[in-house]
């Protein structure tokens, strides 16, 4: 009985076969006692096919889970919208990155109306106790949007106000100090804080700065990459910003081992023990002490 070539099959025995006789068998499957050569395209035919739907909609819940966070991000709620918005958008990584840039460019703002506890250009005060500052105007949607960018991916493309760091070990020694005026309202000292007329100015500068930055990069982008690149930097903000999620994030870093961090990355935090900086010195030794973060990792590190 003639067979018809499978894809196993030579050159040399297909070559053999009268043509009719394939063409048969071709027609007639029920000569063939083992899977025929149409029958496997057919097979792995459906089963790309299945693969490209599938791998489509995976792409496409995605968009929209990302989409959905976008705007829970740019909502004025700060404690149960935009905080939890930016955390999960970091999961992403360099997914993300080209969803964030087009933000830079918006021009509105969305003061944030539970906050009371967050000090922030905008809104310099909080009731002692308890609270945090992030030095970033998160009323401008474009701000909110470099915060996110520089946090996640440690560059430093001037989006950060700078803080009167004097000021702000004076309000530390009142708020947690011995000091007997607890109850006062703090307020911190922004240095060249912009303007909306400078803001207004720059947006544009900067997010096309931004954006030639992700075109240059975006083929191998990495985050562990991104973290290796902002330890060796000289940028002061970047060393903290690198060396507090290190310590403290709470998002992921694809590649990042306990035996990546000890062979990688903890050696360039040694080298920081030397700085002349004593906060980036400080940070670096208290990153040595305590170990990295649990959730940025597997596996604590010593």
């Amino acid at each position: 009985m003639a067979y018809l070539p499978t894809c196993h099959s030579s050159m040399r025995d297909i070559e053999k076969q009268p043509a009719e006789v394939g063409l048969y068998n071709l027609y007639n499957t029920q000569l063939v006692d083992r899977p025929t050569f149409i029958t496997y395209l057919m097979k792995h035919f459906f089963t790309i096919l299945m693969g490209l739907l599938f791998s489509s909609t995976c792409c496409y819940c995605q968009n929209k889970t990302i989409d959905s966070l976008l705007l829970a991000f740019k909502d004025a709620l700060f404690e149960y919208k935009v905080k939890p918005a930016k955390s999960a958008l970091e999961n992403y990584q360099k997914a993300v990155i080209p969803k964030i840039i087009p933000m830079l460019y918006n021009r509105s703002a969305v003061g944030l109306g539970d906050a009371p506890y967050l000090m922030y250009p905008a809104s310099d005060n909080y009731e002692p106790t308890h609270g945090y500052f992030i030095p970033y105007n998160l009323d401008w949607i474009s701000i909110r949007a470099g915060w996110l960018l520089e946090d996640l991916t440690f560059m430093d493309f001037g989006y950060e106000t700078e803080l009167d760091e004097k000021r702000l070990a004076e309000v530390c020694a009142q708020l947690y100090g011995p000091s007997t005026h607890k109850n006062t309202i703090t307020y911190l000292h922004w240095i060249d804080k912009p303007t909306k007329i400078t803001l207004q100015k720059t947006r544009r500068v900067m997010a096309d700065k931004v954006a030639a930055w992700w075109q240059l990069h975006k083929t191998n982008w990495t985050r562990l990459d991104a973290i290796k690149d902002a330890l060796q930097s000289n940028n002061k903000r970047r060393l903290l910003r690198v060396i507090e999620y290190l310590q403290s994030g709470e998002t992921p870093c694809d590649g990042l081992t306990t035996d990546v961090y000890a062979q990688s990355i903890k050696p360039f935090v040694i080298l920081l023990k030397k700085t002349t900086d004593k906060s980036v010195k400080d940070a670096a030794e208290q990153l040595l002490t305590n170990g990295i973060s649990n959730n940025i990792t597997p596996n604590k590190v010593d």
